[in-house]
């Protein structure tokens, strides 16, 4: 997620995705994971000495992609989150896998790429 403003649509869609289609037993666990990161994304973009961050261990990660991408709003947060949660309710629904995936890995790109 922290690298997805650096690489390119192609290699998103075949290295992030592959992550999904190798873990389908596992999205729930990392959607959750990645609601967890966007919300740590937020805590930080307001306030960088925050102690709400969830993955205390990724810290300095999430920190160094809050500074190097100043552009982003809490908006472009929210959106993601809401990619996520969108995608959460397409997979239960049975909407196709694949399609979904990409589709929320595109739009994911778009709002943390500014």
């Amino acid at each position: 997620l922290l690298g997805i403003n650096k690489r390119s649509y192609t290699e998103i869609l075949y290295n992030d995705y592959s992550l999904f289609d190798k873990n389908k037993d596992r999205t729930d666990d990392i959607l959750l994971l990645l609601t967890w990161f966007i919300g740590d994304l937020v805590f930080l973009s307001k306030n960088p000495n925050t102690d709400r961050v969830v993955n205390n261990d990724c810290r300095d990660k999430l920190s160094e992609f809050v500074a190097s991408n100043s552009g982003l709003k809490t908006d472009n947060f929210i959106k993601a989150a809401t990619v996520i949660n969108t995608l959460s309710h397409r997979i239960k629904a049975n909407v196709n896998f694949e399609s979904c995936v990409c589709d929320a890995l595109m739009q994911l790109k778009k709002e943390l790429t500014k």
